[in-house]
């Protein structure tokens, strides 16, 4: 699952992650890729890439024969797979990602970056899968979204935030989906939505509140089924 090809919130970690992460050994690759595409052979052997390559990326980041596309790509390839660390870049030559690779598999640190340097995404991948705290971060270098993965299910707290810092929405999760309390702000950090799932499903009783903090809407839920809905006016009276 690449970040790069997503680009799709710490995590309180969930006590059962935190108890598994400390089996689990994360991998470490030397830095054995290469930063000059003045040493780019392109070749290869029996119809598979061998060795060190310049690839060219579209504006989707998919590989293009087009050497006038926006992005390039250096890649080390061993019959043909993926090996060691990829660098991409923009067509100005300022890095856009670095992802590490064994035997084919993307098995390490994952970082995309803004055109400026700043840091854009931040992951660990486990044989091709999400595995630990996913950070994301806007142009201006604050936090985006905060996710923890566990070998790519999502667990524990999920967290998103606006552009000025302010938290936007939070929410519990287990085995992928929301399970608990999800939470919307609007952008001034005033209450806007409060919302319970079980096991992905809204479940309960959802509440909608104006900006000014006095209650909207009430819905009440059953297994993702709406029952009864109540509007309120902005003086909290109800609105029959």
């Amino acid at each position: 699952m690449k970040l790069k090809k997503l680009i799709t919130c710490s995590l309180l970690l969930a006590p059962a992650f935190m108890m598994a992460q400390k089996h689990i050994q994360q991998p470490q690759y030397p830095d054995s890729g290469f930063i000059n595409k003045a040493e780019a052979k392109n070749i290869t052997i029996d119809g598979k890439k061998e060795g060190m390559w310049i690839d060219y990326l579209d504006s989707l980041r998919r590989l293009t024969t087009d050497t006038n596309a926006p992005y390039y790509a250096l890649n080390v390839y061993k019959a043909g797979k993926f090996t060691k660390l990829e660098r991409g870049y923009y067509k100005s030559g300022k890095l856009m990602f670095r992802i590490h690779y064994d035997n084919g598999r993307e098995n390490g640190r994952e970082e995309n970056f803004y055109e400026d340097g700043k840091v854009r995404s931040d992951a660990m991948v486990i044989n091709d899968t999400l595995h630990g705290t996913v950070k994301f971060y806007y142009p201006n270098g604050k936090m985006k979204s905060l996710t923890n993965y566990f070998h790519g299910i999502k667990v524990g707290e999920v967290k998103v935030y606006y552009e000025n810092g302010n938290i936007h929405q939070e929410a519990e999760y287990s085995d992928g989906v929301p399970n608990g309390t999800v939470t919307t702000y609007y952008e001034d950090g005033k209450l806007k939505d409060v919302d319970t799932y079980d096991n992905g499903n809204l479940n309960g009783l959802s509440k909608m509140y104006y900006e000014d903090g006095k209650l909207e809407r009430t819905v009440s839920y059953n297994e993702g089924t709406p029952g009864e809905i109540k509007n309120y006016d902005e003086n909290g009276n109800e609105i029959k």
